[in-house]
C-alpha cells in the first residue's frame, strides 16, 4: 500500500524527466519517431530510478488515502504518459505520440516497481 502523496511525488518526478527528454529530443535535436522511441526507452530507466530515489528519501507518513501497489503503478504510468503525450502531439501524429507516451510511462513505472521490490 502506498500513500497518495508519495504516488504523486513519483509521478511528478517521472513526468518531469520524461518531458525534459521529449522536449530535448523532439524539438532541440529533431529526432525521428524511431529515435524518440530509443531515447524514451533509455530515459525510462533513468526516470524510474530517480522516482524511487526521491520517494525513498521523502518521509510521507501523513498520507490519509492509501492505494494498492497495482493502482499506484497504473496511476504513475498514466500521469507521466499524459504529460509526454501533450508535448509529442505538437510534433508527431497522434498515434505515434500515443505510442511513445505509453512506452515511456509504462516502462518508467515498471522500472520503478522493480527497483522498489529489490
Amino acid at each position: 500500500m502506498m500513500g497518495l502523496n508519495r504516488i504523486f511525488l513519483e509521478a511528478l518526478v517521472i513526468a518531469a524527466v520524461n518531458v525534459f527528454a521529449v522536449y530535448a529530443g523532439a524539438f532541440t535535436y529533431k529526432l525521428s519517431w524511431e529515435g524518440m522511441v530509443v531515447l524514451m526507452a533509455a530515459v525510462a530507466i533513468l526516470s524510474g530510478w530517480l522516482a524511487h530515489f526521491f520517494s525513498a528519501k521523502s518521509d510521507m507518513r501523513l498520507a490519509t488515502v492509501m492505494l494498492s501497489d497495482s493502482t499506484s503503478i497504473l496511476t504513475v504510468a498514466g500521469l507521466s504518459s499524459v504529460a509526454v503525450l501533450v508535448i509529442l502531439s505538437m510534433k508527431y501524429s497522434l498515434p505515434s505520440a500515443l505510442g511513445i507516451a505509453l512506452l515511456s510511462g509504462g516502462l518508467s513505472a515498471f522500472v520503478r516497481a522493480v527497483i522498489r521490490d529489490m
